[in-house]
This record gives C-alpha cells, structure tokens and sequence, in this order.
C-alpha cells in the first residue's frame, strides 16, 4: 500500500497531538535507534576480530582493508557514444609528424643475421604454455570471451595438450583467430572532471586465451633481445635487473658531480602524446626486419594488428566495436617490448647524431639520453647541445608515429645559483619548451640545486595524506591493535616514504620520520607534541632511517655486482674517482661503513657473505638507536617518570589488552604524562595550581593520584587494592602501570578513567561555584 506525503504528514500530526499515541511513537522510535547503535557496534566489533583473525592470511586481510578504504567515486554520466569517440580518435589517428622510410634507421650496431631467429618460430612446448598458466593472475576481470584464469588454472591438466596443438596451428599458419583480437576498454578515472573523457585511462581486457599465447610470444622475444644485446644501456624498462632506482641514481650521480664542480647540466625531459597509441604500425614491422626478427612470430603479430577492434565498457553494458588503426595494442603483453624495441631506435638515432654529451671519466663515451620505457632524459653541458639533441629526437620520433607533448615536456638547468641566461631556452620544432625548477621524474622530485629535502617534502605530503586516509577508515573499528596499524603502516605509507631511499637513504630522513611519528601519535590519539621517544618506546617501532640506511646498503652491493657496463656502475666509479673532492654518494656509503666499523668491508669493495652483512649492519643500527634511546630518558627531567616504568624495548601490551577506546586513552596519556592533571599540563611553568582539586591535601601527581588521595578511596580499594597493596615505593608503580597481566591493566584503566571523571566533575563545581559567588 502506498501512502502519499500528505497522508504521512497529517498521521503524524494525529499522533503528536494524542499523549499516549505520542508516547508509542517516542518509545518505538527510541527501540529503532538502540537498534541501529547495537547493529552499528556489532558490525564494527565483527569487523576488528576478522581483521585481528585474518592477520596471518594476507588475501583475506587487505581484502578487507581495501573495502575499508574504498572510497567511492562518483559515477560519469559520459554517453557511450561519446566514449566511442574518444577512443576511435585515441587508437584511429597515426600521428606521423613525417613519412616514415626504412633509410631513416640507423645500421645496427650488432649482427643479427636471418637465421638467428629460429628459436622465435620452434614449436610452442607443453612447459611453455603450462609456465603461462601459472603466471596468469587471479581475481582479474575476463574478455569478452567470459572466462576467467582460475577456470584455465584449474583444468590446466586437461587444457594444455589442447592448448599446445591449438597455438602451433595459430603459429604455423601465421593467422591469428579474428575473436582474440577483440578487447573490452574499462576507463578509470585519473583526476580532473569525471565528465571529461580526456580524465581517465583505459584499460583493455582480452581473452584468456590469446593472454596465453601472448606470453609465450613475449617470453620469446625477451629471451632473444637480451640475448642479442638489442636494447641500448640507458634504456631500463621493461627489463629484468633494471629499474626507477638506476636512472634515479645515474641522473642524481650526473648532476651532483656537475653541481660539485660548480658548473651548469642542461637537462630535458621528454613526454610523448599518448606514446604506446600512437606508434607507427609500419615502422614497427621495418624496425623487427632490419633486427633480424622474421618468420612466423612476426606473421601472427602482424595477423593480430590487421583487425583489432574495441568496444567500451559503460554505465548501460558494453558499446559497439570499433576498429584500432594506429598504436599497440592494450593489454597485450608484447606491446612494452615492442616499445621499447622501437624507441631504441629514437636513442640509438640520438646518440649517433648528437654532440656536448656528459662525460663521467676521460676516454669514455658521453651520456647524452636516459630512457624509461617512453620517459626521456636529455642532457648536455652546453645550451646548444641540448638543443641539438632535442632537434634530433623530434626528427626521429616523429617519424615513427610518435610525438612530443610540448606541455607536459620540460628543461632544466641544474646549478647553484642565479638567474637563467636570455639564451638558455630550447625548441621542439617551432615550439618553445617551458624552463621549470622543479620536476618529478620517475617518482622522484629534482630541484635546480638537488636539493634532498624538496624531494622528500614531496613524499611526505602524499605519505600524509594516505595516513589520513587510513585512520580515517580504521576509525570505523572498535580498535585496533599495533600489529594491525604496523602492517598497513608498513604496506601502504612506508613504501612513499622509502621511495629512491636507494638513492637519498644515507641523509638526514628527518622530514619522512615525522610522517611515521605522526602516523604513530594518531594511533595512539595523543597530541603532535607528545615525545618521540616514548611513542617509540611503547609501540616498539623504529625509526624509518634503519629502512633508508638498508636499502642504501642493498643497492650499494648490488651496484657491485653489475657489469662493468651499467651505468649505475659506471657513475659509481666516477663517484670513486671523485671521493675526497665532494660528498658525493660513494663518500656517504664509505661513512656510513666507517661509522659502524666495517672499514675493512669498504675497501675491500666486496662482501663474501651478504646476508650475514646486512643482519649485522641492521642490527649495529637498530642498538644504537636504543642505545641513544636509552641515554635520552634518563638525561632528561621529562622523562622521570615514564623511565620508572618503562625498563624494556617492547610493544606494551595494554595496547592488546584495553579494546575501548576511553579506557585505552587515559591509560597513555597518565603514562606519557600528557593528561589534565596540572603536573602534566602546567610542567613548563613556573607557578600553577598544584593542590589536587579533589581533596585539596596535597600536590597533585602520579603517586598522589594513584595511591594517596582520599576521595578516589572507593574506587582505590574496587580497582587497585585487589592487585596491590599502595605505599610510596616506586616499584609499586612500575608494577601496576607496567604490568603485562590482562587482569591489571584493565583495572588500572578503569580507576583512571572514573578517578579523571571525578576530577572533572570536582573542578566543575569549583568553577561553578566562583561564577555563582
């Protein structure tokens, strides 16, 4: 039955006019909202213990976390034919700044005769498909065929052997099936107006099958670039033993010693308009021939890109299918390969033509480009140079479909000081490129001077903002336990904290460390100001410079090991060379050694056993920070009490024990000293109120509170006598307040809260009284 608004409106009416009516609707209305509370506190309860449960079963955990901080996104209301649109103009437009001919390739600098491919077109083996079934993730949304990995994994005894005659028939006959061409685009929301489809990225589905086969195709490919030595060294993605850290650590190496000299580095970095879909189809297929790399591979490849087609997914289902003229082909595992195959062509070109290079040693080639997968680094001493440089790229880009985004591209001139010159500005093609003084490459912020705090201010900031998120979401649970905190803390925050910590690990991490006390006071709901040392001391963590100094460690060894070769290593020996005029990054590493008493290790520039190393390394850090964190509570007056019961480095285990939020509260702020009482909150001044407000006896403190005053008698003898017997002995108060039993924890929190209750009732009255008068 159906009530309209007038008719709800005047039964309300009826009822509030009519006492005993009135007096049913309040009672029932006051049930449904216990209702709710008790619902509402059921649900949080059950919430914690399956978090608590699940600590040891990691699926289950950060699925649950994740659907703790979520936060939904407002829906779009963009049309899917607008969606078709946008995507028909992203994968239809070749943007070839220039007619692309074979000519315009560099000659290859290794021999990579025809019949060096064979191992591209053998037969596919049962072991290769069934290691690309292992491989394939879980949990991932299927094509447009419907089926899912855990289907393919969980027949994969039965599937294979058909899967095996089904791709060596797709391999053979070079025809790739019309159906696994086929993709479903999902856009996600980057940032901006959810209204814009320029706002958001897509990211394509594909059948399971051609997944499959893909990676076979990929791991093939891998194995014969990186054995054929195909990929230029400045190039470091996708690609096994490479990463962000290298080109981090070879840039930051570069410009220091450049910095250090007092000198000028002119660098730009280059940003391609929609890199992976606007490459040249063409010129991918000349760039593989002249490589070396035919046969039946690059058949099926070539069968694949002659009729991919999209549709969209949207709010209403699934759009209709367009074809994708130009660009690689999304989600298919080949297209950061054959990227990375065809860009080597763009720095090969560059290195070859440009000049005013950087040169880290004398008698050795100049460093004139860094990439990472379609992000460019440019670099010169000179201003034309640069330019020359830039002028080169543009040309040989562009002729393979790719192009320069003139906004998002930038230069910079590294140096101490001063104004830019009139004559320091560059150009793609007409285009002038903006001279910014700061730029995020690879994560990581650059600054004019690289300076290491507005690098780490940056990670700050966004580490920031996820601890607010997350105690924003674990605020929803009736609490939380230090175990529970430390694994998101450690998962979610300290990887922003840490990021390029290879790089800057050896330098004051102060900045960083602020967001982990920070994010350690929250837990904990006490004030900023509180002291670092005992937020360390009773959540048993350590500071974030142990993690920083490690990773700086780690990378130190593994630049040891590289070839000679790698940059990384190659800037390393230039660091070696140039130790003692600067402080450089080799110079921190050898300080740091010398520092712990591991000289030896340093110049001996190798460790036999590394493990043994590190644990040593970590745990001569981890005892001198409780070493210094010992002297700290016992040189300062502050400390006086908290040093009395707090005698080892633990996690308390009150943080276990008290699950409710008030009594768990008031149990820290008496220990750190950070509660109402007037000890507490008046210590830094020299005249306060000190009589107890309850009795006015005595001065009020730790022991007068706990043990002395008459008024809190009652609760005294309900919570603390049973446990102990109160005198003015102070081990007393360490056994009380450092105990570990559940039993007289609880009881030592609850007399605090109801004595602190007490108190605030008191000095109400008092108050009111002195108004009244």
């Amino acid at each position: 039955m159906y009530f309209g608004k007038e008719a709800v409106t005047e039964g309300f009416a009826y009822v509030l006019e009519h006492t005993f009516c009135r007096l049913v609707y309040v009672k029932q209305r006051n049930e449904y909202k216990q209702l709710i509370r008790r619902k509402k506190q059921m649900y949080r309860e059950e919430s914690t213990n399956s978090l608590i449960n699940n600590l040891r079963e990691p699926k289950l955990f950060w699925k649950q976390v994740r659907k703790m901080t979520y936060r939904c996104v407002s829906t779009c209301n963009i049309p899917p034919d607008e969606w078709v649109q946008h995507f028909q103009m992203v994968f239809s437009e070749c943007n070839n700044s220039g007619s692309f001919s074979p000519t315009d390739l560099p000659t290859l600098s290794i021999d990579c005769p025809t019949d060096n491919c064979e191992c591209l077109n053998e037969s596919i083996s049962s072991s290769e498909v069934t290691s690309a079934i292992k491989q394939l993730k879980i949990g991932k949304s299927p094509g447009p065929d419907g089926i899912i990995s855990e289907m393919l994994k969980a027949s994969s005894t039965f599937v294979v052997p058909l899967l095996v005659k089904l791709f060596n028939l797709i391999l053979v006959s070079g025809q790739y099936p019309r159906s696994w061409c086929k993709s479903i685009i999902v856009p996600l929301h980057k940032r901006g107006d959810n209204s814009v489809p320029d706002n958001y990225r897509g990211i394509s589905l594909i059948s399971i099958f051609s997944k499959v086969f893909l990676h076979i195709v990929h791991s093939r490919l891998q194995t014969w670039v990186g054995e054929n030595d195909i990929i230029v060294e400045e190039q470091a993605g996708f690609r096994r033993g490479y990463g962000t850290v290298d080109n981090i650590f070879v840039l930051r190496g570069v410009i220091d010693r450049y910095l250090s000299r007092h000198k000028k580095l002119f660098v730009a970095f280059i940003d391609f308009k929609k890199a992976f879909d606007s490459v040249n189809r063409e010129a991918l297929w000349t760039i593989l021939n002249n490589y070396g790399i035919k046969g039946n591979v690059v058949n099926v490849l070539k069968s694949m890109y002659d009729s991919v087609s999209s549709c969209v997914r949207c709010a209403d289902g699934l759009s209709e299918y367009f074809e994708c003229l130009s660009g690689l082909k999304q989600g298919c595992k080949c297209s950061p390969l054959l990227f990375s195959i065809m860009v080597n062509i763009v720095a090969l070109e560059v290195k070859k033509r440009s000049k005013h290079g950087v040169q880290l040693m004398p008698n050795t080639s100049d460093i004139v480009i860094l990439l990472f997968a379609d992000d460019i680094v440019l670099m010169s001493d000179t201003v034309v140079g640069l330019q020359h440089q830039l002028s080169n790229l543009h040309i040989s880009a562009g002729s393979l479909g790719l192009v320069v985004n003139v906004q998002k591209s930038k230069t910079m001139v590294f140096r101490g000081g001063g104004h830019l010159a009139a004559h320091e500005r560059w150009y793609i093609g007409d285009d002038v490129l903006e001279t910014v003084k700061e730029y995020k490459y690879l994560g990581t912020m650059l600054s004019t001077k690289l300076s290491t705090n507005v690098a780490l201010t940056e990670l700050a900031g966004r580490a920031k903002a996820a601890v607010c998120q997350i105690c924003r979401s674990l605020r929803k649970l009736v609490w939380v336990t230090p175990e529970v905190f430390s694994k998101i803390f450690d998962a979610q925050v300290q990887p922003v904290l840490l990021y390029a910590a290879e790089v800057w690990g050896s330098e004051d991490c102060s900045i960083i460390e602020k967001i982990h006390l920070y994010a350690l006071k929250q837990f904990l709901n006490v004030a900023v100001k509180t002291p670092n040392a005992m937020i360390y001391g009773d959540t048993g963590r350590y500071p974030l410079y142990i993690g920083a100094t490690m990773r700086t460690l780690k990378y130190w060894l593994r630049i040891l090991r590289m070839d000679e070769s790698r940059l990384p290593h190659r800037v390393y020996t230039m660091m070696m060379n140039n130790i003692e005029t600067g402080a450089n990054w080799a110079f921190k590493v050898r300080e740091l050694l010398q520092n712990n008493n591991l000289s030896h290790v340093w110049w001996a520039q190798r460790v036999n056993d590394e493990t043994s190393f590190l644990c040593r390394m970590k745990e001569g850090l981890v005892n001198t920070f409780k070493e210094t964190w010992l002297c700290k509570l016992q040189s300062s007056e502050r400390y006086s009490f908290y040093r009395e019961i707090k005698s080892t480095w633990e996690v308390e285990n009150y943080l276990h024990v008290l699950d409710k939020k008030v009594f768990r509260d008031i149990f820290i702020r008496f220990r750190f000293g950070v509660s109402e009482m007037y000890i507490h909150k008046y210590r830094y001044e020299n005249e306060y109120q000190r009589l107890c407000p309850l009795c006015k006896e005595g001065d009020e403190d730790e022991d007068h509170m706990l043990f002395r005053c008459p008024v809190l008698c009652d609760l005294r003898n309900k919570y603390i006598v049973p446990h102990v017997h109160p005198d003015n002995d102070k081990r007393i108060m360490q056994e009380i307040l450092a105990a570990t039993e559940t039993c007289v924890i609880r009881a030592v929190a609850m007399y605090l809260y109801y004595a602190f209750q007490r108190r605030c009732q008191a000095i109400e009255m008092s108050n009111y009284d002195l108004f009244t008068d």
